[in-house]
């Protein structure tokens, strides 16, 4: 259940993003560094980052948690 609930945040939180335009360009990233990567550092890297990822989610990169894991895409 904890999973499910992660995997959703993360999806609403990405999905906000890429609506609101702040996903693009200098000001995007910025704020990616500043309020997304340490929500992701504190709470998800622990097992979602490395040579085994839990459930075949790696947020090691864009590439990786576009490509989703085990139970599917991480971002709709």
């Amino acid at each position: 259940m904890f999973r499910l609930a992660t995997a959703t945040g993360i999806a609403v939180l990405t999905t906000c993003l890429a609506c609101s335009g702040m996903a693009r360009g200098a000001n995007g990233t910025e704020f990616f560094e500043k309020q997304v990567r340490p929500l992701l550092v504190a709470r998800c890297y622990a097992c979602h980052s490395g040579t085994k990822s839990g459930g075949g989610l790696s947020l090691e990169s864009a590439a990786a948690w576009q490509r989703g894991g085990e139970s599917g895409p991480a971002i709709v």
